[in-house]
């Protein structure tokens, strides 16, 4: 009989194969399907000539034909002859390897949640498209998946921010490192990497080193803290697709139904939540460049306006400061030798790059960590479908009593140390803008501890090392208290957040299952049977609430109280970022499964 369509389906799935197969050749579409259509004694070949005579090859997903080597073998025919395939899942399912390679990038269609009849409609339209000649391009898939193609602003900008949260984590720190040296070069070249001024201010004759090296958090900043803070941020973005593979993979997102869904599924269900937080984010950058180029005109640019630095400025001067970036209106011989135009157009540069541009993409970050939280909140406690729920497979002995929540880790973790290197920075900014309003030659002996004063011995010793610790700076300007107490206390607030969510999450999660379990009527989840019901409430009764192993949530309250006290003592600040970065670099690096993918 000539037809048509060829339907490839597992046996265990019969009675939805001929619901499909009854569906469309009631609307005379010609099929072909097993065992109706095979020639006795010759079920292979006769496969092979079905195949090999249809137009059209409908694949019935499901789990059972995901694992079946006689579909795999049908679909890998169709494959090598060119034929139109049309996945329809008849039930949430994630792709086997072998499934994966043929299939992944074919738009699927799905057969449920509801009943299977309800979505056989937009199967026939598919299948007579496909007759037509009308393949359905990627762009059409595309479209289909994600409605109609938009033109306006909001979607230019959603795209934008996409391709920038998909540049290669390594490749963009290196290259920022690279480029780092080169600004710090360039700082050498045009005479202000190394900069002092002796001028007599507020009555006293001072010599003090401003120079861009000497600005720790601008040589330093730009070489290797910008640099790994963009890297780590940029891994924080691309663990949400892998997580969300993990979590389809491990059934931990499931229906109404308690079905689990598949990965396209969750990911379908981000790119709303993704949207708004591509927009907030574009925003946020806009804001931050517009901010440093406010700064950058009151703090430089109107002094190279008027062509010189007023010599009144005091060094209780909370807005003015004489550095770097006004090295050559400074008056002194030694400025004399530098080109404005050169110091005014590379401060200008940096301050469009190290201050717009990085503050735009930390602020994104955080921005993108919120969006996270609220999604895994809205997964938790607002369903709309789709609900979490612990994953309390696996053997005794390898079982994790967080129960699939540690997917979380790796994000929370990477969020962790943008914050650290976030703190650190800040700090250093902090450090600068009060260097710069007092007497001290150099940064080195204003920051570091004097431990060689005091009466000598074992006592002098003690009476330094407590002088240092207890050194104040104080509040140098309003943009010191802005970018290191407010920026600080918000980044901690945000990370603090997100680990919260998670928390909750997990009790939510724990509850509900705890419920569904708990109800002798329900019967047991698909994937739990073979681990039985007083199993699976044993392992809720030890389940953790907590998705990392570091950091813990009192080490997140400890965090906040150093970054209150390092924001007025700043040698123990200083000490206490040295001391955090240590042994958050032996964690990382000494325990392979925490080290960034």
């Amino acid at each position: 009989m000539a037809h048509d369509v060829f339907i490839s389906y597992s046996s265990k799935n019969k009675d939805a194969a001929d619901a499909v197969c009854a569906a469309l050749e009631a609307e005379r579409i010609a099929c072909w399907i097993a065992p109706r259509d095979t020639e006795a004694g010759a079920y292979g070949p006769s496969i092979v000539r079905a195949i090999r005579a249809a137009r059209v090859f409908v694949l019935l997903l499901s789990e059972e034909s995901n694992t079946s080597q006689h579909v795999s073998r049908e679909v890998e025919r169709a494959v090598s002859l060119k034929l139109p395939i049309v996945p329809f899942a008849i039930a949430p399912v994630t792709l086997s390897d072998d499934m994966e390679y043929y299939v992944a990038s074919l738009h699927r269609l799905d057969g449920f949640p509801g009943a299977l009849a309800d979505h056989l409609p937009g199967l026939i339209a598919r299948i007579r498209a496909e007759l037509a000649g009308e393949r359905p391009s990627r762009l059409k898939r595309r479209q289909e998946t994600e409605g109609p193609k938009r033109h306006g602003l909001g979607y230019r900008i959603e795209r934008l921010m996409v391709a920038l949260s998909r540049l290669p984590p390594p490749m963009t720190a290196l290259t920022l490192i690279l480029f780092g040296m080169l600004v710090n070069g360039g700082s050498l070249f045009i005479g202000i990497g190394s900069f002092e001024y002796t001028l007599t201010i507020d009555g006293v004759r001072v010599t003090k080193e401003v120079g861009f090296l000497s600005a720790l958090s601008w040589s330093l900043g730009c070489l290797l803290i910008i640099p790994a803070l963009i890297g780590f941020g940029l891994y924080t973005y691309k663990e949400l697709p892998q997580l969300f593979e993990q979590l389809a993979k491990r059934r931990m997102v499931v229906d109404d139904y308690m079905q689990f869904v598949s990965a396209d599924t969750i990911k379908q269900r981000w790119r709303g939540p993704a949207r708004v937080v591509a927009i907030l984010s574009a925003f946020v950058f806009v804001v931050s460049i517009g901010y440093s180029m406010w700064e950058f005109y009151h703090v430089v640019g109107r002094h190279y306006l008027a062509g010189a630095f007023p010599p009144d400025v005091s060094f209780a001067d909370a807005y003015q400061e004489r550095d770097w970036s006004v090295a050559a209106l400074l008056g002194t011989p030694e400025a004399e030798r530098i080109s404005r135009t050169a110091n005014g157009i590379f401060a200008l540069l940096v301050y469009f790059i190290y201050v717009g541009l990085t503050s735009g993409f930390v602020y994104s970050v955080y921005v993108y960590l919120l969006g996270v939280a609220s999604f895994v909140y809205a997964l938790a406690y607002r369903g709309d479908g789709l609900r979490i729920v612990p994953d309390l497979r696996g053997p005794d002995a390898g079982f994790d009593r967080r129960a699939g929540l540690q997917l979380f880790e790796p994000l929370l973790q990477n969020a962790l140390i943008v914050t650290l290197l976030s703190f650190l920075l800040l700090f250093l900014i902090h450090l600068q803008n009060v260097y710069l309003r007092v007497p001290a030659p150099s940064i080195f002996a204003f920051a570091l501890p004097d431990l060689g004063g005091g009466t000598g011995g074992l006592l002098g010793f003690v009476e330094a090392l407590a002088g240092a610790v207890t050194a104040k700076g104080g509040l140098a300007n309003l943009n010191s208290a802005l970018a290191y107490g407010f920026g600080s206390f918000l980044f901690l607030i945000v990370l603090a957040m997100l680990a919260m969510t998670l928390r909750l999450a997990a009790q939510k999660s724990r509850a509900r299952m705890a419920e569904i379990l708990g109800d002798e009527s329900r019967p047991l989840p698909a994937w739990l049977e073979t681990i039985g019901r007083e199993k699976c409430l044993a392992r809720l009764e030890t389940m953790s609430l907590w998705p990392a192993r570091w950091p813990r949530l009192n080490q997140l309250a400890l965090a906040s109280v150093v970054a209150a006290l390092s924001l007025v003592f700043y040698k123990l600040g200083l000490i206490l970022v040295l001391i955090g970065l240590a042994i958050a670099g032996y964690r990382f690096f000494a325990t392979p499964q925490l080290r960034v993918r």
